[in-house]
């Protein structure tokens, strides 16, 4: 890659290719942001999977978001196969470590538009009565938000359903199970209680 006179490295910001080999092969450490880049090679030769991991390393920097409307279908497709790849492994990991602490587990695929009413749904349809969920806090140095997917099962999952909030491998709240609809968010409780600490137990008590 040619970016000047200089034979030198030039320092400009860059996105990692996601091979470090190639990343050095560039010269810069990556792809130029801001640059139309062509990828190019015979069929079969690995374009769309590197196409794929500069996607992916892009994303972790908060760039390279495009609505899928505006994307080629063919590579909208094949992102989308190996983000459902990656999805299996990490399930698959899962179900080993179930398996090594002889815990009987499986999973299950489905798809919403929302992610959080997606949640209440299977909570419902399935009668699960103990969830798990990940309480992810958007800016919350900043304003005190709570995840949107998990104030929504708060308020929203029935009241039969008892669920933990993790963060950070945390567990921060405890929604008990009751017959009486959840009146008080994620969000308040953590507001009464104090922000995100590294306890792992809270009012409600440790995990069982």
């Amino acid at each position: 890659m040619w970016l000047g006179r200089s034979v030198s490295p030039r320092h400009v910001p860059v996105v990692s290719s996601g091979s470090f080999a190639l990343d050095i092969a560039l010269g810069i450490g990556g792809l130029p942001k801001g640059r139309v880049v062509e990828i190019y090679g015979p069929e079969a030769s690995g374009k769309t999977t590197l196409a794929l991991h500069v996607i992916s390393e892009a994303q972790k920097q908060g760039v390279g978001k495009l609505p899928a409307s505006q994307a080629n279908p063919e590579m909208v497709s094949a992102f989308r196969r190996e983000e459902k790849e990656q999805v299996m492994r990490l399930l698959d990991n899962y179900l080993r470590i179930c398996r090594a602490a002889k815990v009987k587990a499986s999973f299950m695929m489905t798809e919403a538009d929302q992610v959080q009413k997606g949640i209440v749904a299977l909570v419902v349809g399935h009668n699960i009565r103990r969830l798990v969920i990940g309480a992810m806090p958007e800016g919350w140095m900043k304003v005190k938000r709570n995840s949107r997917k998990a104030n929504y099962a708060a308020k929203n999952a029935p009241p039969f359903c008892k669920i933990w909030f993790i963060y950070r491998g945390k567990h921060i709240w405890t929604r008990e199970a009751s017959e009486k609809p959840c009146s008080l968010s994620l969000c308040e409780t953590i507001e009464t209680e104090g922000t995100f600490a590294a306890e792992s137990t809270t009012s409600s008590g440790p995990l069982p």
